[in-house]
Order: C-alpha cells, then sequence, then structure tokens
C-alpha cells in the first residue's frame, strides 16, 4: 500500500508541475490562486497521511509517531512526516513574512504585495510537501520520474505546436525584427516568454545527461536518451542566448562536478545530443515560423507530416547513440578513453556546427540591442533601489513605480533580474535573507550531492538576467530538484520499499554522491567535520563525490571501504563506514558530546514544532486569503457573461472577495451609479496611491461631473506617475478638449477656457517629450487623436477671445 501511495503522490507532483507551467507558468496570479490554496491545503494535511500509510511499518514508530514520545505535540513533531522536513525547509516562509511585514510600510501595490506573500506561502508548501514524501533516500526515485514525466510534457508540448501538430496560444513568437530573432520565430512553451523557457529547458538538458551517466538500468537509460535530443532542440528554437551560455557554463560546472571516470560519459553523451539537436534544427526550424502564423492551422499536410517523421528519426538515432557510447563506456578502461572522448566532443561540436543553418549565426554574432535595452531597466531600478533601500517598497514595485522614473520609452513591466526584483520588493535585507534562505536549502544539496547544484546553478544564474523567478512553475522545478539531490533528514531502517524497485536510475543515484557529513540512521553515519569518540577508529580518505572524508567515527561494525553497502540504498560506499544499531544521530552527537540525550532530543523537537506550528498558522492564513481571491477571480468571470443588474452584482461580490484589485474597481465604477464612481475609485488609492489606471479613471469622472480643478489633477497625476505612455498622454489631452468643449455649451466660459489650456498644456508637454525621446534615439511621437484635440482647445480659446495667452 506505501508503495501504492508514494507513486500516486509523485503522479500528483508531476500533475502539479506540468499544470503549472501549462497555466502559462502561474506567471499571473489570478491563475495562480486555486493552485495556492489546494497546495497549501495538501501540505497541512501530509503528515498526518504520511504517518497513516507508514503505521506500524517501523520498529520505531508506531501509527506514524515514534515509540514512547506520548501523544503530545511534541510528539506530533517527532512524527514522521514532519521528521522528514528539515527546518530550512520552512524558511521560504520569512521571505512571505517580508512581505507581510510589507504591508504595512506604504507599499507600491497592497495587491501586489499580498500576491507575493501568497506565492510564497505556496512554494513552502510546495517543499514541504515534497519533503514529507520524498525526503527518504528510498523515495527518490518517485521524485526524479515525476520531473522527468513533467519534463516530458513541456517539452513535446511545446514541440507539438512547433511542428503544426497542436495549437497553444503565443507559443510561438515570430517576428521581423532582427534584434530579437533570427529565424523569425521563436519557441515560447507554455509559459509564453523564450527566454524563461530556454532556462528551464537548459536546466532539465544538463540534468538530462547527469541522468545517463548515473542511470542503472537500461529501460530508464533508454527513456532518458529519447528525451535529451527534444530538449536540446527547443533549447535551440527559443533562441536565447543567455540561456544558451547558462547552459554551457552548467555543462563546465558538471565536467567539474562529477568524478573523472564519468567525465568521458559526459563528454560523449552531450556531444552526441549536441550533433543529434543540430540536425534536428536543421530540419524543422522553418516550421515555427510558418506555423506560428495565424493560418498555422492550414499548413501544408505533407509538409507537417515529412518534418515530424525526420524529427522523430532524429531523435531515435540520438537515443542509440547514446545507448552505443553506453556500451563503449562499460567495455573500455584505461587513460586513452579521455582522449577518445575530448576528441569525439570536438567531433560532434564541428558537426553540429555544420549542420545549423546560417541564418542562426546572426544570433551569435551581433545584435545585442536587447543588452542595451536590459542596461535602461537597470540604471532605473537602481533609482528606485536608493529611495528605500532597507525594506523597499513591497510587491509590484517595479511594475508599479518604474513608469514614474524611466529614463527613456521602453516596455518593460518586468525589471528582467529577479534578484533586482527581490532588492526592489524587499531592500537589502529582503536580499540578503533571500540568499540566506537559498543558501540553507543549497547547503542540503551540497553535503549530500554536489551534482544536484548543477541543474539548480542554471536556473538560478539565467534568473540573473531574466524575470525567470516571476514565474510559478521557476520554483515549484526547482524545489523539486533540491529535495531530489538534498541530504535527507533521517532514514529508517528495516523496512522494504517498492521506491527502488522503480529504478533508482530513473533518478540521479543520490546516493552515490552521499556526502561524509551525511547522517543515516540504522545503516551509516559519517561525520567529516568532527572527533567522534569510537569504539573503532575509521580513516576514511576515500574519494566521496569528490570530498575527502577524514573523520573518527562511533562503530558497532565495521564496513570495507570496497563493500557495497545495501542494507538500505543499494550503495556502493566507496568508504569505510560504521553501522550503528538502534541510535540515531542526534543520539550520536550527544553522547560524544555528554548532554542529557532526552533533553537536547526534546529541545531541537522543541524547536522544531515551533518552526511547524509558525509555518501552520501562516499557511492557513495563506490559505484564506488565496481562496477568497479565488472567489474573486470566479466572480469576475461570472460578470463577464452577465448583463445589466447580474453583472453589477457579480463585479460587487469580486471586488468584496478581493478589495486590492484595481481592474475590478475600475470595471465596477464604470457600471455603477454616476453618484458613487468617484468614492469608488478613490478609496483604491488606499491600496494603490500611486495608480496610473486609477488615476486616469477618476480624471475621467470628475470631467463628466465636470469638475475641471478635480479632473485636471488626477489626469496631471496621471502624466506624472507615467509619462511614456501615449495612451494615457492622449486620453489627457482628449478629455481636457472635451471638457472644455462641455463647459462652453453650459455657459461657463471662464472653466471652459482653464480646461482648453489644461488640454493644450498637457498637449505641448506630450510633444516636448517626443522631441527628447527621438534625440535619445527613440520613438515617441504625438498620436492623431491627441492632435485634433490639441487643435480643438486652441480654437476654443481663440473663439473665447481675451484671457487667452494662446
Amino acid at each position: 500500500m506505501r508503495t501504492v501511495v508514494v507513486g500516486i503522490a509523485a503522479l500528483l507532483f508531476a500533475i502539479v508541475l506540468a499544470f503549472s507551467t501549462y497555466r502559462y507558468g502561474m506567471f499571473f496570479d489570478v491563475n495562480f490562486y486555486k493552485l495556492e490554496w489546494i497546495v497549501i491545503v495538501a501540505a497541512l494535511l501530509s503528515p498526518a497521511l504520511f504517518g497513516f500509510v507508514h503505521r506500524g511499518g517501523d520498529d520505531q514508530y508506531k501509527n506514524g509517531l515514534r515509540v514512547g514520545k506520548g501523544n503530545s505535540l511534541l510528539a506530533f513533531t517527532r512524527s514522521r512526516g514532519l521528521r522528514a522536513v528539515p527546518l530550512a525547509a520552512y524558511s521560504p516562509l520569512a521571505l512571505a513574512l517580508l512581505y507581510c511585514v510589507a504591508m504595512f510600510n506604504q507599499p507600491a501595490s497592497m495587491l501586489g504585495t499580498i500576491e507575493q506573500a501568497l506565492r510564497w506561502s505556496a512554494y513552502s508548501a510546495f517543499l514541504i510537501i515534497s519533503y514529507i514524501w520524498f525526503g527518504e533516500e528510498r523515495n527518490r526515485g518517485w521524485l526524479s520520474a515525476s520531473i522527468q514525466a513533467a519534463g516530458a510534457f513541456i517539452v513535446w508540448g511545446s514541440l507539438a505546436c512547433w511542428m503544426g501538430w497542436t495549437y497553444f496560444p503565443e507559443m510561438i513568437m515570430t517576428t521581423g525584427d532582427a534584434r530579437l530573432s533570427a529565424v523569425g520565430a521563436r519557441l515560447a512553451g507554455f509559459v509564453q516568454y523564450p527566454n524563461a523557457f530556454a532556462a528551464i529547458a537548459a536546466a532539465y538538458l544538463v540534468w538530462c545527461w547527469l541522468l545517463l551517466i548515473r542511470a542503472r538500468t537500461l529501460l530508464s537509460f533508454v527513456l532518458i536518451g529519447l528525451q535529451v535530443t527534444p530538449i536540446a532542440l527547443v533549447l535551440l528554437l527559443t533562441e536565447s542566448r543567455a540561456a544558451w551560455l547558462s547552459a554551457g557554463i552548467g555543462w563546465l560546472a558538471g565536467l567539474l562536478v562529477i568524478g573523472r571516470a564519468e567525465r568521458m560519459q559526459w563528454l560523449l553523451y552531450s556531444g552526441c545530443t549536441l550533433a543529434a539537436a543540430g540536425a534536428a534544427y536543421r530540419f524543422v526550424y522553418g516550421a515555427g515560423l510558418r506555423n506560428g502564423r495565424l493560418d498555422a492551422l492550414e499548413a501544408p499536410p505533407q509538409a507537417v507530416f515529412s518534418e515530424g517523421a525526420l524529427l522523430l528519426a532524429i531523435v531515435l538515432a540520438g537515443g542509440i547513440g547514446c545507448i552505443m557510447i553506453r556500451s563503449f563506456a562499460a567495455r573500455s578502461s584505461g587513460r586513452w578513453r579521455e582522449f577518445v572522448a575530448w576528441g569525439g566532443w570536438a567531433a560532434a561540436i564541428a558537426a553540429m556546427a555544420m549542420l545549423l543553418p546560417a541564418v542562426i549565426q546572426g544570433r551569435l554574432s551581433g545584435y545585442f540591442e536587447t543588452l542595451g535595452a536590459r542596461s535602461m531597466f537597470y540604471e532605473d531600478a537602481f533609482i528606485l533601489i536608493r529611495e528605500a533601500p532597507l525594506l523597499g517598497r513591497g510587491g509590484d514595485t517595479w511594475r508599479s513605480l518604474f513608469t514614474q522614473i524611466q529614463t527613456y520609452p521602453y516596455i518593460g513591466n518586468e525589471v528582467h533580474s529577479g534578484y533586482l526584483d527581490v532588492t526592489l520588493d524587499l531592500g537589502i535585507a529582503g536580499l540578503i535573507v533571500f540568499i540566506l534562505v537559498v543558501g540553507a536549502l543549497l547547503r542540503r544539496v551540497a553535503l549530500h550531492d554536489r551534482t544536484g547544484l548543477v541543474p539548480i546553478g542554471v536556473l538560478l544564474l539565467h534568473a540573473a538576467v531574466d524575470f525567470d523567478m516571476s514565474y510559478g512553475c521557476y520554483w515549484l522545478l526547482l524545489f523539486g530538484w533540491i529535495v531530489l539531490h538534498s541530504k535527507p533528514a533521517y532514514e529508517v531502517k528495516n523496512e522494504p520499499m517498492g521506491a527502488n524497485e522503480l529504478d533508482k536510475g530513473n533518478g540521479l543515484d543520490t546516493s552515490t554522491g552521499a556526502n561524509a557529513e551525511a547522517e543515516v540512521i540504522a545503516v551509516t553515519v559519517v561525520n567529516a567535520e568532527a572527533e567522534v569518540i569510537a569504539v573503532t577508529r575509521v580513516n576514511a580518505e576515500t574519494e566521496v563525490t569528490g570530498v575527502n572524508a577524514e573523520a573518527e567515527a562511533i562503530a558497532v561494525t565495521r564496513v570495507n571501504a570496497e563493500t557495497e553497502v545495501t542494507a538500505v540504498t543499494g550503495v556502493n560506499a566507496e568508504t569505510e563506514v560504521i553501522r550503528v544499531n538502534d541510535m540515531n544521530a542526534e543520539t550520536v552527537v550527544n553522547t560524544v558530546l555528554g548532554v542529557n540525550t532526552p533533553t537536547a532530543v526534546n529541545a531541537a523537537s522543541a524547536v522544531r514544532g515551533a518552526a511547524a506550528l509558525l509555518a501552520a498558522v501562516i499557511l492557513v492564513t495563506a490559505a484564506i486569503y488565496s481562496w477568497r481571491f479565488d472567489e474573486g477571480v470566479a466572480q469576475r468571470e461570472a460578470a463577464v457573461d452577465a448583463v445589466g443588474a447580474e453583472q453589477l452584482a457579480a463585479l460587487r461580490a469580486a471586488l468584496d472577495a478581493n478589495p486590492y484589485w484595481t481592474r475590478i474597481r475600475i470595471e465596477l465604477a464604470e457600471l455603477a451609479p454616476p453618484p458613487e464612481r468617484a468614492a469608488l475609485l478613490a478609496a483604491g488609492l488606499r491600496y494603490e496611491p500611486q495608480s496610473v489606471p486609477l488615476m486616469r479613471a477618476l480624471g475621467r469622472v470628475y470631467a463628466e461631473r465636470r469638475d475641471v480643478p478635480q479632473a485636471t489633477a488626477h489626469l496631471r497625476l496621471a502624466l506624472r506617475y507615467d509619462r511614456y505612455d501615449r495612451e494615457n498622454q492622449t486620453d489627457a489631452v482628449v478629455i481636457m478638449a472635451q471638457l472644455a468643449q462641455r463647459m462652453r455649451a453650459s455657459g461657463k466660459e471662464r472653466e471652459a477656457r482653464e480646461a482648453a489650456k489644461t488640454a493644450l498644456s498637457f498637449f505641448e508637454a506630450f510633444e516636448a517629450q517626443g522631441i527628447d525621446a527621438e534625440a535619445a534615439g527613440r520613438d515617441f511621437e504625438v498620436t492623431p487623436e491627441s492632435l485634433e484635440a490639441a487643435n480643438a482647445a486652441y480654437m476654443l480659446l481663440r473663439q473665447l477671445g481675451p484671457g487667452t495667452s494662446y
């Protein structure tokens, strides 16, 4: 039963990861609300469910609780499910708390701040769930299979759209601008953004190379071998140079981290993959340009069939090539293999260069203007950071405020750097906490399997120059890899499980990389950092994933360094280790230090219990908010299909569920009775005091009420907060010109004159900004509508006679 339940958990993990990517990467919060509260509820229920499933399966546990600990809260914190969760897994909640604090520090956007708190709560909940169900070493194979399955869906789903087999909105970005694409089409994936999709593909690629090296059965090897070429192909189709560079750095890091015996396979597998991907790219790169157009479904069937057949043939050839490399590596030995490997890799890279069409070379040799655009983002970001350097301005700071300080006109709702985004939101203090949180999680990976840092590092590296961290799927994938490769919080003895039957080779053989500092209860305890008083002294100077363990450890049974230890992990330890029976890591440490063991254990459990209790409070609160916000989304969707009074009622219900949502407030104001509109919109300024849409809507409402001073004041603020929005500039000129006409028609010439003057002043500022932008090489011309409105205002002033300076 336990195998079945863990298998179901793995299936659900794969579904959540694939679904989060399919839903536009969970970039938009309205798509994320439902998944947030579902994941959080699952995290709250998982400890009890895990304990129930594993009841009576271990002589140290009964009904999921440690024997002899009572039924108190302290006993529950020692339950098997919660013991699998290390303290570091709760650390992302520190970021959620920082966003909660920002709510009381005049945030730029109250909604954006709450949404970020909810996101980090959901990310932490997902991390906790992953540790509960897959934290034990024997369950890691299930987790690896889940991540692979989600990756297959993401990659093949994207390729299906590129080839014209299916359709997904904005899956392919088409452009005639050579600065953005050499081919004219870039694969954007389900996340609808080529660069973010490329980062995910790059991380998957280097991870799959590691899987090929560590695969333990032919079946798992073949499945990975058939997947690696499509991943490399989609990476090429994205045309993301930063992701290509990140993948190259990841390849080099992998070469340095893996053992010397594995480097030959690393070189040959990567070379074979890239050569096959180059061949596939040559035959299919034109399909995206054709299928990315509106008439994609009208592509010739014979073209779709022939390109698809070639693609599948090349994928199959790439898999066969990997099998041949595996066979060669198993039969050969000697130092000459390294020379063969380097020669084969160089030949494969040369073949790839020859196979790639010449058009793609333009992507590598020029058109670096996008780097200049990013530099403008970064310069403006530092201006905002200097305004609130310590604590930031809360969630969505860049999106809410960048228009106030942007140097030149550009479209950039994202700052294109995840680390700058965190600093803008939470200040330098928040950035430090963010680094500590990520560092604490990565430390567990480094202590157990350093190769896991390679795909994780690719994701973190690329996020420095793009907004990958804004996607929910990014964090779910990253946390999945962290759990897969991190040191287990504990291990259970004497309880065989079917996870390894799934084949540990489905994932990395993480136990092979077991660090000498890992504490494996009932099988192995190795302390590489301290001298532990021992019955038997063990000198372990053997390389364990590149770590020299020089330790003295407690022993009951001495295990020879060349003996294959299979009691639980089935792993060749490659060092002399100590089998400790009926003793956990806390007992070892406390015995050596002379500490009263029950007291120390209770203290450790108390810390874990306090962390779990605080996490539960935060997660329950986050679940309530996510559920209410999701209800607001449902009510707004209902309003779209309704009319009249029903539509108005639905929008009111949506606003009640989420009073921070400016979009609903503006939509409701358009339908509400005129006397309510100004107050309804003004209330929104409490949550977004510098919201340009609210200011513009208020200016329009006051113009309808013929209040010239208020209309002028709010429209002027809207222009001040967003100078380079042509629609905003045009609306301000047109609204004031029309107001001047209405005031004259009602016989209020003085007010008409003031409104006309304001319209002309708005237009002159609009025109001056266009001149300045043109001098800097940017396009920002006045619109025909604004010019027409300005001429009407000018004629009105002339007709009104004296009192005008125009």
